[in-house]
């Protein structure tokens, strides 16, 4: 679901593309030799675009039902309050379902999910309006906590959910700002039947023989053989034209 982005106003940019963000971003994934998984950020500064890109390889990190990245620090703080809504400029993707969430010091999560797919380019930004209000408490039912404080923010987040085991593998989006808008009308939301029903059947099990073939791929790339040092050796006396 995203919401009305023809009438934005006051937009306030929370995290430009192209550079480093503020609040000391991490991932919450610890590398081992276990797993492939990883999320981390990569900055083209030239295109003005973060990129958000990894791998959820669930099974061998404890069934694990997100890669995620986030602020870290007791020190960070945002004041979004007479703000509206998140506005993601969104570039390059792979169309697949990502996370946003923010936390205030109440220790309650509220997320959304979004999600767009790459058709007019690989730098034509489009922009998806999230509304605080659609955002949901990660864990319990929204009557039962309080609504979060927007003018005391102290930690973002973004994800790649598995979906409930239908995503795996690879992904990658790339984010030219993130931003925190008013939104003063009343439009309809526009539905996205890929984010709002997931993926099942056929399209299910595609998924499926992409990410197990991908895997293979990435694994056996890490598994090659590196040049022997006899080899360099040689070719350097060739170059040099000198005898050892």
């Amino acid at each position: 679901m995203t919401d009305c982005a023809q009438h934005t106003a006051d937009r306030m940019v929370l995290f430009p593309g192209g550079s480093p963000w503020r609040g000391n971003w991490r991932s919450d994934i610890i590398r081992s030799n276990k797993s492939i998984a990883y999320v981390e950020f990569t900055s083209y500064a030239e295109l003005g675009q973060t990129e958000l890109h990894g791998w959820l390889d669930r099974k061998n990190i404890n069934d694990r039902p997100s890669a995620s990245i986030s602020t870290t620090g007791a020190n960070n703080h945002w004041n979004l309050d007479g703000f509206d809504a998140f506005e993601l400029e969104l570039c390059k993707s792979d169309g697949k379902v990502y996370t946003i969430a923010l936390d205030d010091q109440s220790g309650v999560t509220w997320e959304a999910k979004f999600r767009h797919e790459n058709i007019k380019g690989l730098t034509t930004a489009v922009n998806k309006v999230i509304r605080f209000r659609n955002l949901k408490p990660r864990g319990y039912n929204a009557d039962a906590v309080a609504p979060p404080d927007m003018g005391n923010i102290r930690k973002f987040e973004l994800s790649f959910p598995s979906m409930d085991g239908k995503q795996e593998g690879s992904f990658m989006i790339s984010i030219a700002s993130i931003s925190a808008v008013r939104l003063p009308c009343e439009c309809a939301a526009t539905l996205d039947p890929k984010l709002d029903e997931p993926l099942k059947g056929l399209e299910y099990a595609w998924e499926k023989v992409k990410y197990r073939t991908s895997a293979l791929a990435f694994k056996l790339h890490l598994k090659r053989p590196k040049p022997r040092l006899r080899k360099r050796r040689r070719s350097f006396w060739l170059r040099s034209g000198r005898r050892p």
